[in-house]
């Protein structure tokens, strides 16, 4: 467990729409209906993920994807 925390990174907004292939507006209207894991605020304009948190929505939504962040 101490090896996963350590190598967690965080993924901007950006980078989160681009491995995905969703636009911003895509990625804000799933995450308004619950359908994307909240992101975390890093300051009043900046918004992040963790690479793990975005790995296993991946994972549980089809397993072969969860390679992309890899």
């Amino acid at each position: 467990m101490a090896g996963l925390i350590m190598n967690d990174f965080m993924l901007s907004q950006a980078q989160v729409c681009r491995a995905l292939n969703l636009s911003r507006a895509t990625l804000h209207r799933m995450r308004r209906v619950g359908a994307f894991p909240p992101p975390l605020r890093l300051s009043v304009n900046r918004i992040a993920w963790r690479a793990s948190v975005v790995e296993r929505w991946l994972a549980d939504r089809d397993p072969q994807l969860a390679t992309i962040l890899s």
